[in-house]
């Protein structure tokens, strides 16, 4: 059975399929928005196989382990300096870790 095909990751836009033989590969999907300034396509030697690499997305990331990372390693990095400024600097980004967490449980919660 043929998987349905996903919109386009980048526009959202309706993807499209057809057997393209001017190609080494038989099978083409692509996006159909004329818009889309990424305009992907996929080539592949089967049907399936082309949907399958066209539905294929990366992981998404959470934005906010993203930025708590970053928080953590500018506090690192801050009491590197090993001054009351470095250290006063890094404890108010853990602060900032801090209320940024308190906020997303708040969020889901």
């Amino acid at each position: 059975m043929t998987e349905a095909l996903k919109p386009c990751p980048f526009c959202g836009g309706e993807p499209f399929s057809f057997e393209d033989y001017g190609h080494s590969t038989a099978w083409e999907v692509g996006c159909s928005n004329s818009q889309c300034r990424v305009e992907p396509h996929v080539w592949e030697k089967t049907k399936d196989e082309a949907i399958a690499s066209w539905n294929t997305r990366a992981d998404l990331v959470d934005p906010a382990a993203i930025r708590e990372a970053a928080l953590r390693e500018a506090a690192d990095e801050l009491y590197r300096w090993g001054d009351i400024y470095g250290d006063n600097a890094a404890r108010s980004v853990l602060a900032l870790i801090q209320v940024s967490a308190s906020q997303n449980d708040k969020k889901e919660g």
